[in-house]
């Protein structure tokens, strides 16, 4: 009889992304052992103590060889750095949205990847792709509103909706807020209009 193999361990670099806590449970839920987490600012001890993870140096996590998968979590401008030296040390690396800070940021990513070989996979905003835009205009109507993904944003409004309505508190992340305003401004546009189709670029000069 064979002896399953180990499960690869996994590290957290940065722990202040609002997605941290439930990547570090998708983790526990699938028995991934999380060898250790880092973090620069002061929510890295209450974090670490909350799930029981080990708090770790940076340069331990780096070079600790059971430690295979990092995930990326910290603010905009340290996700690069962070990437790059997880690449460098032979870790396949996650790095959540937006990725980096600029575009720059990214293009270096993208070298930094094509000289390690390594793995890295950065959290996508797939509501911006032409593909999803493409499918939902398909499977609502062609003169709907071009404002999206529909489909992704279908529960955000709906909490949205409720709050304004005042049955209950509204439960969506701030950082989709402005798209869901934009959503219902183009809505309300495209009736205006007789249902004609309104672009978002469109939409982005106007003040809400």
């Amino acid at each position: 009889m064979t002896r399953a193999a180990a499960k690869p361990g996994a590290a957290l670099l940065g722990v202040t992304h609002p997605h941290t806590s439930g990547r570090t449970r998708a983790l526990i839920e699938k028995s991934i052992p999380i060898l250790g987490a880092w973090d620069d600012g002061p929510v890295i001890e209450p974090f670490t103590k909350k799930f029981e993870i080990p708090e770790r140096p940076l340069e331990a996590i780096l070079d600790d060889r059971d430690v295979s998968i990092v995930m990326i979590h910290g603010k905009s401008h340290s996700m690069v750095p962070l990437a790059s030296s997880a690449l460098r040390a032979g870790k396949a690396v996650l790095v959540e949205k937006p990725g980096g800070k600029n575009l720059e940021d990214l293009e270096t990513l993208v070298r930094v990847v094509e000289e390690t070989n390594g793995i890295c996979q950065v959290g996508y905003s797939y509501r911006f792709s032409p593909i999803a835009w493409a499918s939902e205009k398909t499977e609502y109507t062609p003169d709907l509103a071009e404002i999206g993904n529909l489909h992704f944003f279908r529960r955000e409004v709906e909490s949205f909706v409720a709050a304004a309505l005042g049955e209950r508190p509204v439960e969506i992340p701030a950082a989709h807020a402005r798209d869901i305003l934009k959503l219902i401004t183009a809505c309300y546009e495209s009736s205006t209009q007789g249902g004609q189709e309104v672009r978002l670029n469109d939409l982005l000069t106007k003040s809400l």
